[in-house]
């Protein structure tokens, strides 16, 4: 199905009342009528009545290049709309299919206009720190290929919780985007500390830290840590002491 369908398709809600135990939800829908503007446009299999997941399957089809303005702005007051009813009162009782699907989307056009490289882990965290205040900590630092040992880029999320600021590897340039698109519609309201959990989970890769004179002396800690591709003590110690300039830059 092709992007101006879909888009008909997403500008056709409908709200079912439903009885729950709290009263009346509304239940979404979206539904092409049969009709002659229709059928114009869809197949007679086509005008039927969708439900969120299928319509969350179609969202994730759109072609951003074949959005114009109109159709983005209202993508993102359906995002608003979602999102905002997620978080407060839940007046609809299925949106939440819909959430994930919407941001990833609002992401991919934003990245296509403005010409920015898609794999962007400093891009995602500012989307994520833009919708949820608790994550106003969480900074970003990377290292390009040419100043770090491996000789790839590394990126390195900080973030503060109760006072004390944890380090986290980002192992892949999009892993944030990645991250953020998984987790959508939780990710809405996550706490600071539940946010570093699941990062840690997910990516492995919680930093440990291990003093230096440990390990340049302890065989058993040494043994267990990656060898550096130049294994020079003196440099070592050059490097701990730009860490040490870097912590006192990032982390006061």
């Amino acid at each position: 199905m092709d992007t101006k369908k879909i888009m008909t398709i997403l500008k056709n809600i409908v709200s079912n009342k439903k009885e729950v135990e709290r009263g009346d939800q509304l239940e979404l829908s979206f539904s092409v009528e049969f009709n002659d503007a229709n059928k114009q446009i869809f197949t007679k299999e086509e005008m039927k009545t969708y439900t969120v997941d299928e319509v969350a399957e179609l969202i994730n089809k759109i072609d951003v290049d074949s959005l114009d303005e109109s159709d983005i702005e209202y993508i993102k007051s359906l995002y608003r709309k979602f999102e905002s009813d997620n978080v407060n009162s839940t007046v609809y009782k299925n949106e939440e299919a819909l959430i994930a699907p919407l941001f990833q989307k609002i992401n991919e056009y934003d990245h296509v206009t403005n010409e920015e490289d898609f794999n962007s882990n400093q891009k995602a965290l500012e989307e994520l720190t833009g919708h949820n205040n608790n994550l106003s900590t969480a900074k970003l630092i990377s290292l390009k290929s040419n100043i770090t040992d491996s000789k790839h880029n590394l990126d390195y999320l900080r973030i503060v919780n109760d006072g004390v600021t944890e380090l986290i590897s980002i192992t892949d340039p999009d892993y944030l985007e990645r991250f953020a698109n998984e987790f959508a519609s939780e990710i809405i309201d996550m706490s600071s500390k539940e946010f570093t959990n699941r990062l840690k989970f997910s990516t492995e890769s919680a930093l440990e830290f291990v003093e230096l004179d440990k390990y340049l002396n302890d065989n058993e800690t040494s043994s267990k840590m990656p060898i550096p591709a130049l294994n020079d003590k003196n440099l070592l110690i050059e490097e701990t002491e730009e860490v040490k300039r870097l912590v006192e830059k990032f982390m006061p």
